[in-house]
């Protein structure tokens, strides 16, 4: 309940800062992968790792069941720490783990080219865009128009958890915020989202709360 209460909290007061991709797009773009590409999505969509941080991931930041979100890599291949310098440990999935045990190990990087070198950004967003069109998924935009096929796995990692009940102070420690505010903006509220917060908070469905007296017709005339 917890969970369906925040988004219909949020739906108001923190405009989002574009779309995530559904489950069942997720499901699509994780089924059409190969096993690199497989593991990207699972980390962004169920780690909340971003673009950068997922090329920087090395091998030693994967520990007991967790990764520890050290460095991030640019778009110009520039090593540095993660954004607002926000080291963060986030546990991971089981869907990760198998995903993580089926790749290659060609040297530090998690997710490195076949050289063993780390993934170079426009590399990764032509093989992105193409992954997406495989199944015919469309690549979610910005409401400025611009187009998020990484950006969006991570939009969806802050909804699906919110609609989960993961506190909001969590998903910020987990998505490597410095405020708040940031996170919300992350957490996209559907109109299913809200009548079932409605339905879960009260017990009935939306609409369905009419007196007794409203049901039978017939106690209405023998009240006049």
């Amino acid at each position: 309940m917890v969970g369906a209460l925040l988004l219909a909290q949020l739906c108001e007061r923190f405009p989002n800062r574009g779309v995530g991709v559904s489950a069942e797009d997720v499901e699509k773009l994780v089924a059409a992968a190969d096993d690199r590409y497989k593991a990207i999505v699972l980390l962004a969509v169920e780690a909340g790792l971003r673009v950068g941080e997922l090329r920087g991931a090395q091998w030693t930041d994967v520990a007991g069941g967790e990764i520890t979100i050290r460095r991030a890599i640019d778009v110009d291949g520039n090593v540095g720490p993660p954004k607002h310098n926000k080291v963060r440990r986030v546990p991971l999935s089981p869907r990760i783990v198998a995903a993580l045990a089926a790749l290659p190990k060609r040297g530090l990087w998690v997710l490195s080219s076949d050289d063993g070198s780390f993934l170079v950004y426009r590399t990764m967003l032509k093989a992105i865009r193409r992954l997406y069109k495989r199944p015919g998924v469309v690549v979610p935009r910005s409401e400025t128009g611009r187009t998020m096929p990484f950006h969006s796995l991570r939009h969806t990692f802050g909804t699906e958890c919110a609609r989960r009940g993961i506190p909001v102070m969590t998903l910020r420690d987990l998505m490597g915020h410095e405020d708040v505010k940031t996170t919300q903006r992350y957490i996209t509220v559907t109109s299913a989202d809200k009548r079932n917060a409605i339905e879960r908070a009260f017990g009935q469905q939306v609409g369905n709360m009419l007196p007794k007296e409203a049901e039978d017709p017939r106690i209405l005339v023998e009240k006049r």
